[in-house]
């Protein structure tokens, strides 16, 4: 579905938001302004991650009514890690069913513009930084809850990439040695396993298993989880232990980075930010204090528009 606020100028860029589940397109001004937007379901089926390249390309061509270039001055690409930035691919990533996606060079050439990529959280944090919660913000981290968990650090005013892009994949902190949950990219006890939308229904599957509490249709989906739980006071316990594993998190990501402000966004936050927030609170061993958390006041658009800000920056020089 394409939603269209006003017609586009060529000082637009591109904007595309690769994650696991959903790939999003949108035309954005140099002032942060959505013009239009586009998604659909990320391939999960082909011989190769050219297919999803494709589908990145008919999407934006959609934007553009069809046209086979793209009247913008560049194209801002966020997605889930781990990245080959300078080959422009993703590589490996443990939520997609494709060894290597490359997507600078097929976009570049087919729609003959400049193309950059990012990770997606990195994006986030760029986003906060230009219309969030982190104007002004020296030092801040933003982390997503969705398919996967991931992060984006800004360290005295400069962004944290790393040598290929994939500084901030803190969704792989090690987390938990009791439930012994395994993580997409094949770790065991990472965060990511626990906490994320498809880690929370197994990680409450295996604590309803070790607690011996039976069930009959264990809930599938993180939200289910978050309803079951809610309404039965036997399985509300549950609310606690993923405290515990959050905060454990939260911890690595404050000793590794010192944030003065943590922002948390993702769907997991947006529709379920109290039963998350509260008992991390009451779970955070304070080795070092618990700076100051905010929701995202982007509304999910985080990595969009850091994809729009980083492809403007990169296209002035």
């Amino acid at each position: 579905m394409t939603m269209q606020a006003s017609p586009p100028s060529a000082d637009c860029v591109i904007a595309v938001d690769l994650g696991a589940s959903w790939v999003r397109a949108a035309q954005v001004s140099p002032n942060g302004r959505i013009f239009s937007r586009i998604a659909a379901p990320t391939p999960r089926n082909g011989d190769s991650g050219g297919v999803v390249a494709a589908e990145v390309s008919r999407l934006i061509g959609m934007l553009q009514q069809g046209g086979d270039t793209v009247p913008c001055r560049a194209i801002g690409i966020s997605a889930a890690g781990p990245l080959d930035v300078a080959g422009g691919a993703v590589v490996s990533p443990p939520n997609m069913p494709f060894a290597r996606i490359d997507l600078a060079g097929p976009l570049s050439r087919r729609h003959a513009v400049p193309v950059v990529l990012l990770n997606d959280c990195r994006a986030g944090m760029l986003a906060e930084r230009w219309l969030g919660a982190a104007r002004g913000v020296d030092n801040a981290v933003y982390i997503t809850f969705s398919t996967g968990i991931g992060g984006g650090a800004l360290v005295n005013g400069t962004l944290c990439t790393g040598k290929n892009g994939n500084a901030g994949e803190i969704g792989h902190l090690f987390v938990d040695s009791r439930y012994g949950l395994i993580c997409g990219c094949g770790g065991e006890g990472h965060w990511e396993a626990y906490a994320s939308g498809t880690g929370i229904p197994r990680f409450f599957e295996r604590w309803c298993a070790m607690e011996g509490i039976a069930k009959g249709a264990l809930p599938a989906t993180a939200a289910e989880v978050f309803a079951a739980a809610g309404r039965d006071p036997e399985t509300a316990a549950f609310f606690e232990e993923l405290g515990k594993i959050n905060a454990r998190g939260i911890l690595g990501v404050v000793v590794a980075y010192e944030p003065a402000l943590i922002i948390l966004d993702g769907p997991v936050i947006r529709n379920h930010a109290a039963p998350v927030i509260e008992p991390l609170r009451r779970h955070y061993e304070a080795y070092l204090p618990l700076p100051c958390i905010a929701l995202s006041p982007l509304c999910g658009d985080a990595p969009l528009l850091g994809a729009a800000a980083y492809a403007l920056e990169r296209s002035r020089h």
